[in-house]
């Protein structure tokens, strides 16, 4: 899915995010090398609407926290929100966490 990413608190891009079966994976809008981190490397995982100051409406968010850091997923509008929940779902099942 296309979104806004955002790895360990730093620059915002525009990106492609995707679960896998050996692990979620992620790369900048054009770019041929892709990030991944193994399922076994993502300890949390929670999405929902962003209501931060500033923010404009209908954005959802999603954050993964893994070994190495975090990664945010933000996105706007309702088919946004549900590709969002169904990426959740599938880190969720990949990585083995409990559903919160």
């Amino acid at each position: 899915m296309r979104a806004a990413l955002r790895e360990n608190h730093g620059e915002r891009f525009s990106g492609v995010v995707h679960a896998q079966r050996k692990g979620l994976a992620w790369r900048r809008r054009g770019s041929l090398r892709s990030r991944r981190i193994a399922w076994r490397c993502v300890r949390a995982c929670s999405a929902g609407p962003d209501r931060r100051l500033g923010v404009a409406p209908h954005t959802h968010r999603l954050v993964v926290e893994h070994a190495t850091g975090l990664l945010e997923v933000v996105v706007r509008g309702p088919w946004g929100a549900l590709a969002l929940v169904e990426l959740r779902d599938a880190v969720l099942r990949f990585a083995r966490l409990p559903v919160a």
